[in-house]
């Protein structure tokens, strides 16, 4: 079967210039990848680009896929896509999206500020044929607090807390997981019998370990 890739989209805010992730990007996310204070929070590992094409393969090939490489727009701008690629957000396996940020533009807002613009998108995404979603879920690290702040700003409400989820190669014990959810416009989750109060939540319903 022939590999598919997801349309070519972008997106310019205001400080980023956000466009669909390819399989070739993989050298230029390496950086992320390989840092221990991004990937200690996923329960994964990535050393070097033998073992970041793979990783990137699955997330930037098949018709669900939504994921975009993050530069700062003056950069991209003055240098195309030779500007450092600092980070990668969207969705590989929706409705849940994730995001990872190089940690030398952690604390600036990129991450909101690309979430901003991304959901109206996702959404839009999640109207197609057997891909309709009418909510998007991220799930963190219970103590990864930057990354839930950041999903709080953008509108996410909390979920719930999964207890011993998943591991890290980094942790020595299992990790909690805390799960954020967001409804399309105009659609709440309450309304989805999703939301925290739902009376039709059941531990089975457990997501799978996070992007960050």
């Amino acid at each position: 079967m022939a590999e598919v890739l997801p349309p070519h989209q972008e997106i310019l805010t205001e400080r980023l210039h956000v466009r669909t992730i390819r399989p070739s990007d993989a050298a230029a996310i390496l950086p992320i990848l390989s840092t221990k204070a991004v990937m200690q929070w996923t329960g994964q590992d990535v050393l070097n680009l033998r073992q970041a094409m793979p990783w990137l393969k699955q997330r930037s090939i098949g018709s669900q896929i939504c994921n975009f490489a993050v530069y700062l727009r003056k950069e991209h701008e003055e240098h195309g896509n030779n500007a450092p690629l600092i980070g990668i957000i969207g969705t590989y396996e929706p409705p849940q999206i994730g995001y990872l940020f190089h940690p030398d533009y952690h604390g600036r807002g990129y991450a909101t500020e690309c979430l901003h613009a991304l959901i109206p998108v996702l959404f839009k995404h999640f109207t197609q044929p057997r891909l309709a979603y009418d909510y998007l879920e991220a799930c963190t690290d219970s103590e990864n607090i930057a990354s839930q702040r950041v999903l709080v700003k953008a509108g996410f409400e909390h979920f719930q807390t999964f207890s011993g989820i998943f591991s890290s190669p980094h942790f020595l014990e299992p990790r909690d997981e805390v799960v954020y959810r967001i409804a399309r416009s105009a659609i709440t989750l309450e309304g989805l019998r999703l939301s925290s109060s739902a009376e039709n939540v059941e531990d089975d319903d457990r997501p799978v370990p996070p992007i960050e």
